[in-house]
């Protein structure tokens, strides 16, 4: 299967088709075409022109559209201070009430809850957390980051998600000390997973909010039931330019105790 930021077997025209969508999807975030639509403008049937965006991204278009809404209302949150209302509304959500669950749904927190991450980080600092796998003597996990040159100082947050999209809470996850490169999960439900990595500046808590830095990277992992080896995962992170799929899920939901959803599934690992 193709690795997120190296999609193998895609052509550079198919590339390019999806790079034009993309634009073309984000420029209308508030009335997004409906994919017959998109498919037209692009030139392509509803069909093929799915296939194609979901080879080149590993999510169909309305995935990543989601991606690309809620990627846009952390940042009017964080930033802009914008009222919640608002922003729903002019990002196309019929109500309030939709915008707040799809967005708790897709972010691991209430719209509301997110306007205050800021401030409660500065008394729960994000820490080097490790979040349990929800099947207690499931299977164990273990793997690899690799780094580019030049983002050493960097954190790295690793997490199992059930699809290519980043959002909510994953199966299990950890925020990696600097320096370290192996992981090792614990507990977790047999599955199809994808493993997704991003880096983080340890010293920039606007970065660890949105998770927007484009060092990131990804492959799935079928993990086999316990008793038998799953296969050693490798990711490789680097910066994906024009193809991005974007972190949605707010990091700090799973690596300060202000947010932590399941306590009884989390442990510090050693810092040395």
């Amino acid at each position: 299967m193709a690795d997120v930021l190296e999609p193998h077997g895609v052509t550079p025209h198919a590339a390019c088709v999806v790079i034009r969508a993309m634009t073309f999807l984000t420029a209308n975030l508030g009335q997004p075409p409906t994919m017959p639509e998109l498919a037209e403008e692009m030139g392509y049937s509803t069909a093929h022109f799915t296939r194609m965006f979901s080879a080149v991204m590993g999510v169909s278009p309305n995935a990543w559209l989601a991606t690309q809404r809620f990627k846009t209302a952390k940042e009017l949150i964080f930033y802009d201070k914008a009222s919640i209302t608002d922003i729903g509304i002019g990002l196309g959500f019929s109500s309030l009430g939709t915008f707040s669950r799809r967005f708790h749904a897709e972010v691991g927190l209430s719209p509301r809850a997110f306007q205050r991450v800021g401030d409660i980080l500065t008394d729960y600092p994000v820490r080097h957390l490790h979040l349990c796998g929800t099947t207690p003597g499931g299977s164990r996990v273990a793997g690899e980051v690799v780094l580019p040159s030049g983002a050493e100082l960097l954190d790295v947050y690793v997490g199992l998600f059930p699809n290519r999209a980043a959002k909510g809470i994953p199966e299990t996850g950890t925020l990696l000390p600097r320096g370290q490169t192996r992981v090792v999960f614990h507990n977790v439900t047999p599955g199809d997973y994808w493993v997704l990595a991003t880096a983080v500046s340890p010293d920039d808590i606007g970065e660890q909010i949105l998770t927007d830095r484009p060092i990131q990277g990804g492959i799935p992992l079928r993990v086999v039931p316990p008793g038998r080896p799953t296969t050693p995962f490798r990711v490789v992170l680097a910066d994906p330019e024009e193809l991005p799929a974007h972190i949605v899920v707010a990091l700090p939901v799973l690596t300060s105790r202000a947010f932590l959803v399941d306590k009884a599934r989390v442990f510090e690992p050693d810092v040395d």
